[in-house]
């Protein structure tokens, strides 16, 4: 600003003629208060503020305010890599015909719309068989350029089990978790590529990748997993006490609460994959309880 000046006048609010004109030796301006179009230094940042947290990222408006201060270089790490490997010879590929006893594959997909969600380069794989030795030979590829590889199917106590028969002699640890859906297993390490196991059944296969597979992933990106959403239940449950139920559910804002329903009556059975459209989270009934009632307060874990 020159040295007495306190205020900016657009030319718009000049009768100066629009366009490339000589300057007037006069100019009349409308009236404007004093310190108009004014932008005070400091007004955008100050010195010392934090423009970008760690574990923010860099999407093209943060890349933006990065480069908005002066900063030509950032500390940062590329997104974590995923692979979502399907199990399961009952599994056939979308758009091909199902056989007697075949479900289209949407496992892979599920595991792939999620981790992508959260800023993950994901690749999806399925391996339509339950062939142990087959699995193992194809470990090094599945293993190699990725950070985290997602089993579904194949992890639980069955005569059949792929995943874990495969990997319980690599050092994969399988176990059941007290939760419902998602009661089986695996975790573990291959070439140093962290591995999770995660049950076949699709709402089994999402609950579990939220509870587990997020937080790894975040933590992994330098952020903090967002916690549970408290809600007001519109409507009450039963359920038998010994495991955390994980209810899907959809939310809506009523009378300025946060209201969560079920999303089918049906419940939280761990196969109705069509039910999940449409969900906005699960929402989180401990153990030791027997049901639910209509206006009781409840967590739920979004889904991203």
């Amino acid at each position: 600003m020159p040295q007495g000046a306190d205020t900016v006048v657009p030319v718009e609010l000049t009768d100066i003629p629009r366009g490339p004109v000589p300057l007037p030796q006069e100019v009349r301006v409308d009236e404007l208060p004093a310190g108009d179009n004014i932008r005070a230094a400091g007004s955008d940042v100050t010195t010392g503020q934090v423009v970008a947290e760690a574990g923010t990222v860099l999407d093209a408006l943060t890349l933006g305010a990065v480069a908005a201060v002066g900063v030509a270089e950032v500390e940062a790490t590329r997104p974590v890599r995923v692979r979502a490997v399907a199990t399961g010879d009952e599994l056939a590929p979308l758009g091909t015909e199902l056989g007697p006893g075949q479900l289209p594959d949407c496992n892979s997909w599920l595991v792939h719309g999620l981790a992508t969600a959260l800023g993950h380069p994901t690749e999806r794989v399925l391996l339509d068989h339950d062939d142990p030795e087959e699995l193992g030979r194809r470990l090094p590829e599945l293993t190699a350029d990725t950070d985290l590889l997602v089993f579904t199917g194949g992890v639980s106590a069955g005569a059949f089990e792929v995943v874990r028969q495969c990997l319980e002699p690599r050092g994969i640890e399988f176990g059941q978790v007290s939760m419902q859906p998602g009661k089986p297993q695996g975790v573990g390490q291959l070439d140093g590529v962290t591995v999770l196991c995660l049950p076949g059944n699709p709402v089994s296969a999402v609950v579990s990748f939220l509870a587990f597979a997020r937080p790894w992933l975040d933590a992994a990106s330098g952020r903090e997993t967002p916690g549970p959403v408290t809600t007001v239940l519109g409507d009450g449950w039963a359920k038998k006490p010994g495991r955390t139920q994980y209810m899907p559910v959809t939310l809506s804002p009523e009378e300025g609460r946060l209201v969560a329903r079920r999303r089918s009556a049906e419940g939280s059975l761990s196969h109705l994959a069509s039910r999940l459209a449409g969900v906005d989270g699960f929402a989180i009934v401990p153990a030791a309880a027997e049901g639910v009632q209509e206006g009781d307060l409840v967590e739920v874990m979004m889904v991203p």
